[in-house]
């Protein structure tokens, strides 16, 4: 949700600052809104929301990760079950390397978790720049005006057999 509320916000930045170069800062009416100051509040929202992609892709990754580690430590499980099974006595060439496999599962488990554990701090971090610290410039009736005149343009363009 977060990131599809950044991805939005880019857009907003996006479709408002190109009707206003396209239209010239005169004749956009911004009500006195710097082109520039516009500019640096997409630069940020920018760099938020790369991050939000970044730690998504980590989260994945590592999602993926503990999946992975599951499903071969069930199957180390299971095998060794079936190798023990109601066994006295087991070779110990064959049970030896199944329990070294399991315990090195069971670190790399735990290096995740811890990873997993840094990530949650990241994300708590991260969720502080939501909100931005500073006064957002941009307003809903510029956006709306922006994409008026952007449909209208579209229109525009396939009436006259243009493509962009």
């Amino acid at each position: 949700a977060q990131l599809d509320s950044a991805r939005q916000e880019v857009e907003e930045y996006s479709i408002v600052i190109t009707h206003v170069m396209d239209a010239g800062e005169e004749s956009a009416n911004m009500g006195g809104i710097p082109l520039k100051r516009l500019q640096d509040e997409l630069t940020n929202r920018r760099q938020f929301l790369s991050f939000l992609e970044s730690f998504q892709e980590e989260v994945s990754v590592n999602a993926e990760r503990v999946q992975g580690l599951a499903s071969d430590n069930e199957a180390e499980l299971d095998e060794l079950k079936d190798l023990v099974g109601r066994k006295s006595a087991v070779p110990k060439e064959r049970v030896y390397p199944l329990f070294e496999t399991l315990a090195r599962k069971w670190t790399e488990a735990e290096e995740v978790a811890m990873h997993m554990g840094a990530l949650r701090a990241i994300f708590e971090e991260l969720h502080a720049f939501s909100n931005p610290a500073y006064q957002r410039k941009l307003q809903s009736k510029y956006v709306q005006e922006a994409e008026a005149k952007a449909s209208e343009q579209e229109r525009a363009n396939r009436g006259s057999g243009e493509e962009d």
